[in-house]
């Protein structure tokens, strides 16, 4: 593949990835072997994606003896009862449990195939290790990471009886003063991630919940403290259309990032849709790191300038050049408020 120019090399990758998501198992492994050979980059980036979108790409997953462990209503997990399954990823199924004492969880188990292989078993520790250090109203209480009497390493968190916000958003155009509670929310709960040194790398729509006016961030699986070596700089984690620059060309990524998605959401919360935009990978690369969005005040006329400037603040290419920190956002921004309900 070295011969093909960046833009051919993208168009590959979404073909493999599109081809690759509508299989599973033994089909899928042979397809990716064979489209991508031995060019071992376009097969890491090809996984990283597919494994973003929650796609299986283990060989084996659903097969025989590998299949991931499932519990069914009333199977017990340790000490915990299940009540049912609430949804099944990449790297493993969800399920919401009580106790002895009534009281109800979420768990996360990690499929047994996945706990051969070493990178995977850490991501999914550090998910935990990481999570765990954050107690704040507008983080998912994570309480650690255990592994059950048969041998099925889970992680065991709050259940957030909640919606989606990527749902709600599908359904429903927020006015300004809901789409701003919800933006504070998301940054407060980061602040305490970023005040320990943890930035999230993708925070997203789907990665946030909303639970009797309330919000939730999850899925601290792709986090990364400053210390962490776990991901190699040059691949891509994150959703393509909350990415930010630097992540799109594969540089070194920290809390500045988030900064970034954060602007993408609130961008979309205030307008009802994406800042950038592209029919392929290519296409929406481009769109991140040449193109500049249209101002959100010409979409949604109740906006104005003060809105305008602050998006693009948060989205600017050069990451130096973005805010410093969350306290500052959240200092500034009921005076933004004030600014379009006055």
């Amino acid at each position: 593949m070295s011969g093909l120019s960046e833009e051919e090399r993208w168009c590959k990758l979404e073909e493999v990835f599109t081809a690759a998501s509508a299989m599973q198992g033994d089909e899928q492994e042979a397809y990716l072997q064979s489209e991508c050979g031995d060019d071992n980059a376009l097969l890491a980036e090809v996984r990283e994606l597919l494994s973003a979108n929650d796609i299986t790409v283990e060989k084996g997953w659903l097969e025989g003896e590998n299949t991931p462990k499932t519990f069914s209503h009333d199977d017990h997990i340790d000490d915990y009862r299940v009540l049912g399954l609430l949804g099944r990823g990449a790297t493993g199924e969800v399920y919401k449990v009580v106790n002895e004492w009534g009281k109800e969880y979420a768990i996360k188990c990690l499929p047994l195939i996945f706990c051969e292989d070493s990178e995977i078993l850490t991501r999914f520790k550090k998910e935990a290790e990481v999570t765990q250090q954050l107690i704040h109203p507008n983080i998912n209480r994570m309480h650690g990471f255990f592994t059950s009497s048969d041998n099925v390493p889970y992680l065991l968190m709050d259940y957030c009886d909640g919606r989606v916000l990527s749902d709600i958003l599908s359904e429903y155009r927020l006015t300004i003063s809901q789409a701003f509670h919800i933006f504070e929310q998301i940054c407060r709960g980061l602040r305490c991630a970023h005040d320990k040194g943890i930035c999230h790398r993708d925070v997203k729509p789907s990665n946030v919940m909303l639970e009797e006016g309330v919000i939730k961030i999850i899925d601290f699986g792709i986090a990364k403290d400053a210390a962490s070596t776990l991901t190699a700089t040059g691949v891509r984690l994150g959703s393509p259309a909350y990415m930010s620059p630097e992540q799109w060309v594969g540089k070194g990524v920290d809390y500045r990032a988030d900064m970034w998605s954060l602007g993408v959401i609130l961008y979309e919360l205030l307008t009802g849709r994406l800042p950038f935009s592209g029919k392929n990978f290519y296409d929406m690369q481009q769109s991140v790191l040449k193109t500049e969005p249209l101002a959100a005040s010409k979409i949604n006329p109740e906006l104005n300038h003060y809105i305008d400037r602050f998006l693009s603040f948060l989205m600017q290419k050069n990451p130096d050049k973005r805010p410093r920190n969350l306290s500052d956002i959240l200092h500034n921004l009921p005076l933004l408020v004030q600014s379009v309900s006055s």
